[in-house]
């Protein structure tokens, strides 16, 4: 659901993405009905009248409880999506439930507003191409300095060696046109000393799960392949090498890469065009995702104890220009499997049973407990809110524009920083809050 206006081009233009949203061409006009026409008219002004509430004093999620964490969370509340291409401000996430407002805190950054909470915080996207953009599109609201770690840039990551991963490469791997594809993006506001930055990943299976024709044809891999060894040999020394000492959030997604896998494998075993889009709910690869998903959660979490907020971030459906590729209906299947397994390690007492053995379970269930992801762990809603929302992805079908869906992410993102860091530090809550 989403309250509109006229769709026009966005400023900047894209490379290998696209443009950003096109004109809508124009519907044929047919003779006006009056009771139609006042119907239209009285909903339009409830809408109106309802997303008015975002002017009420207190129209930020901000206020605090007894234990430092905001009164509720709008993001993961039922609403509308506010959807304004010609005005930045037009689009957020309005909840239906007024007792708990919206939050836009992209407009304090756009403000250049006092926020001592951001001041030398870090946060890192590990995920796909969706995330790759949200950085450009962050960074380009803000006009702040955005940077290519190139393959010749000493802030980069050594070349990682095991033997394997290293040869399951395509050729052009380490040239300026692979590199502005699968290497590191990073957003850096001086005002804050803030950063943000990318590093791609490519779900949860394992490098013997594809074939090696695929490595040689992937423009998007460099080594290593498996997601706890991309942060152990990627993220960490970024970190470093970034001079940044400490990590606030890791944001997680894996939701195409893995729909796009369970897909072409489907297709593979039943001898199937891999353009054939139907997809056959089948038990054993739904299992053998979740058992991957979890693991690789919990190989992440134990890598970066130190890290007080991970993020899984649900993913976007595709429009159908997009299907032959990844469908819709293994996006939605995959991203629901996501969040189930999210909610299991954050509740390991209500363990739904993906380990055949009894004391695999058992083991998981300890070891979940024992990294706290009960209080690490959560969801980031931002792909989960665009469903339905296909025509405001960017002309590829796939990725979401600047407005909303980069607006969407930046407030979301920003929220759970804020969350993450006053829960332990309510003192830097924002000078505008203490009134």
């Amino acid at each position: 659901m989403s309250s509109t206006s006229p769709v026009n081009n966005v400023d900047h233009e894209l490379s290998e993405w696209g443009s950003s949203s096109k004109r809508l061409p124009p519907v044929p006009r047919k003779r006006p009905n009056a009771r139609l026409y006042g119907l239209i008219a009285a909903s339009a002004i409830c809408l109106v009248a309802f997303l008015s509430l975002g002017s009420w004093p207190g129209q930020m999620s901000l206020d605090l409880n007894s234990k430092n964490e905001p009164a509720c969370n709008p993001f993961a509340k039922p609403g509308v999506l506010s959807v304004n291409t010609l005005d930045r401000k037009g689009n957020f996430w309005q909840p239906f439930d007024p007792r708990c407002p919206k939050s836009t805190l992209m407009e304090s950054l756009i403000n250049k507003e006092d926020l001592p909470w951001l001041e030398n915080r870090t946060v890192v996207l590990l995920g796909s191409s969706v995330d790759r953009n949200h950085i450009h599109h962050f960074c380009w609201a803000l006009n702040a300095d955005l940077q290519l770690i190139q393959s010749d840039d000493p802030r980069d990551a050594p070349p990682f060696k095991n033997g394997y991963d290293e040869f399951l490469k395509p050729p052009n791997v380490g040239t300026p046109s692979s590199d502005f594809m699968n290497h590191p993006w990073v957003c850096h506001l001086p005002q804050w000393n803030f950063m943000l930055y990318n590093v791609f990943a490519y779900g949860v299976m394992e490098p013997s799960d594809w074939d090696e024709e695929w490595f040689k044809k992937e423009p998007h891999y460099y080594p290593p392949f498996a997601t706890p060894l991309r942060v152990e040999h990627l993220v960490k020394p970024l970190q470093k090498n970034l001079n940044r000492t400490s990590l606030d959030i890791l944001s997680f997604s894996a939701s195409l890469w893995d729909s796009m896998f369970l897909q072409r494998t489907q297709n593979l075993t039943l001898n199937l065009p891999f353009e054939t889009t139907s997809f056959t709910y089948d038990n054993r690869l739904i299992l053998q995702y979740a058992h991957r998903l979890s693991k690789t959660i919990r190989d992440v979490a134990a890598l970066l104890p130190e890290v007080p907020t991970i993020l899984f971030r649900t993913g976007q459906l595709p429009r159908d220009n997009f299907s032959k590729i990844i469908p819709q209906d293994v996006v939605a299947q995959v991203d629901d499997v996501g969040q189930a397994v999210v909610s299991d390690l954050q509740e390991p007492t209500d363990w739904i049973p993906w380990f055949a053995e009894a004391e695999h379970r058992e083991e998981a269930k300890a070891e979940a407990k024992a990294l706290k992801l009960r209080q690490r762990l959560r969801l980031d809603y931002s792909g989960k809110l665009l469903h339905g929302q296909q025509r405001f992805l960017m002309p590829d079908g796939l990725h979401p524009d600047q407005l909303p869906g980069g607006k969407l992410w930046a407030d979301i993102i920003l929220w759970e920083l804020r969350r993450s860091v006053l829960k332990s530090n309510p003192e830097l809550v924002e000078p505008s809050s203490k009134m």
